[in-house]
């Protein structure tokens, strides 16, 4: 049947070849990324986190790669606060509302995360997530921000409902 499709969508097959040709494996990507120190250690994460956005995030131009991959992981340690059911409602809601501020504070990290909380070790290394976040352009930071403010917010009232 996939070669029937391929056939009648000529464009997927080549475009499949080419993914293919050029695809690499997860560790030789970092080395290929031409990646050091914290922003090495975020792709670790973003490996960690989720195997199918880090194989897409990879792959996007240079020019935007290292903004998305930080942008991922700071959605994904604002999420990771959301979720954890062991943290107090009043303190959680405090840290997804102020998520947007603690981005920008060197050496943050949090260690209070329930055991069963699989992106624990995010929070408690975020500190490089900081760090790389803060060396991005300006433009950057802002709309990361922006957006981890608003969803932040969001969630903060959808734990106020529950």
């Amino acid at each position: 049947m996939a070669f029937l499709d391929w056939v009648l969508h000529p464009t997927e097959l080549w475009a499949a070849f080419w993914y293919v040709m050029r695809h690499a494996p997860p560790d030789e990507k970092t080395v290929k990324l031409q990646v050091s120190g914290d922003m090495k250690r975020c792709y670790d994460f973003l490996e960690m986190t989720s195997r199918s956005f880090a194989a897409v995030i990879q792959e996007l131009n240079p020019k935007l790669r290292d903004g998305i991959c930080l942008f991922y992981l700071i959605l994904r340690g604002l999420d990771t606060i959301e979720d954890d059911m062991t943290i107090p409602g009043a303190k959680k809601r405090d840290l997804l509302e102020s998520f947007h501020k603690i981005i920008y504070q060197d050496g943050w990290s949090f260690k209070e995360s329930g055991p069963d909380e699989k992106d624990a070790l995010l929070l408690v290394e975020f500190e490089v997530v900081v760090s790389e976040f803060k060396r991005l352009p300006t433009e950057f930071q802002d709309i990361i921000a922006d957006i981890t403010k608003r969803m932040g917010s969001g969630m903060a009232k959808y734990t106020r409902s529950r």
